[in-house]
C-alpha cells in the first residue's frame, strides 16, 4: 500500500510538472517531498497504533489457552459488575479448580499438563453460553462470569461442566476432576477479587472435606439469594 501511494504521488507530480503554468522544479520537489513525509508519518502512526493494540491484547490473553488472563478478566469484570447492578438477575461468578492436576505434571510431564489445560479451556467454552466469559485465573484455576442467569441455571451449567470434564479425564486415563464454586454477586459489589477470594476459600474447605470433585454454591456475607 505504501509503495502504491508513493507511486501515485510521483505520477501526479510528473503530470503537474508538464503543465504550462507549473511551478518551478524546486518548489514541486519540496511539495512532493512534503507529501511523502505526510504519507509516511500516517502509516508509521498506524503501525505504532496497531502494535500497541496487539501488545495490549497479548497482555490480556493467556498464551497457552487463548482465554483471558487475570488482568483481562479484571478489566472486563468492571463493566460486567456495573451492568449487573441494574439487572433483575445478579451476575454469577464461578471459580473452577482442577483436582489432582499436580499429579499430571509430576508423572506425565508439563507437556501433558499443558494439553490438559488447553482441553479444559475448550470444554469450558463449549459448556457456556455465548454471552458468558471464561478466563484462566492462574495455574489450574479458571473463572467464569455468567450474566442474566439464576442460581438454578448456573448450577445446571456447573454440573454440565463437571460431567464433560470427568468424561474427558476418564477417556484419557487421568485420575483428575474439577471442583466448582459459584455465587451471585451482590448489586453493590464492585470488587471481583473480593468475591473470588471468598468463593476460593470456601471451595478449598469443601475440597478438603470431600476430596475434591464437587460443586458448592456460596452465599456471600450479608447477601441472600431468593
Amino acid at each position: 500500500v505504501w509503495g502504491c501511494l508513493v507511486a501515485g504521488v510521483l505520477a501526479m507530480a510528473a503530470r503537474y510538472l508538464h503543465l504550462p503554468n507549473a511551478v518551478s522544479p524546486g518548489t514541486a520537489f519540496l511539495s512532493l517531498f512534503g507529501a511523502i513525509i505526510v504519507i509516511y508519518a500516517y502509516f508509521l502512526m498506524n503501525r505504532v497504533e496497531g502494535a500497541r493494540h496487539r501488545s495490549e491484547q497479548v497482555s490480556r490473553t493467556d498464551a497457552l489457552t487463548g482465554l483471558l488472563n487475570r488482568r483481562g478478566l479484571n478489566e472486563a469484570a468492571e463493566g460486567w459488575l456495573c451492568a449487573s447492578a441494574t439487572s433483575p438477575h445478579p451476575l454469577v461468578v464461578m471459580f473452577a479448580d482442577l483436582d489432582n492436576f499436580k499429579m499430571v505434571n509430576d508423572t506425565k510431564g508439563h507437556a501433558e499438563g499443558d494439553r490438559v489445560l488447553v482441553q479444559i479451556a475448550t470444554t469450558l467454552r463449549e459448556c457456556l453460553r455465548s454471552s458468558d466469559l471464561v478466563a484462566r485465573y492462574g495455574g489450574d484455576e479458571f473463572v467464569l462470569l455468567l450474566p442474566e442467569i439464576t442460581l438454578g441455571e448456573a448450577a445446571h451449567i456447573a454440573r454440565r461442566i463437571q460431567t464433560a470434564v470427568h468424561d474427558w479425564f476418564v477417556d484419557n486415563a487421568l485420575s483428575c476432576g474439577i471442583s466448582i464454586g459459584f455465587t451471585a454477586v451482590p448489586p453493590a459489589e464492585s470488587d471481583l477479587e473480593k468475591v473470588l477470594a471468598t468463593v476460593d476459600h470456601l471451595l478449598y474447605r469443601s475440597k478438603a472435606e470431600r476430596a475434591g470433585n464437587g460443586i458448592r454454591q456460596v452465599e456471600l456475607p450479608d447477601y441472600s439469594v431468593t
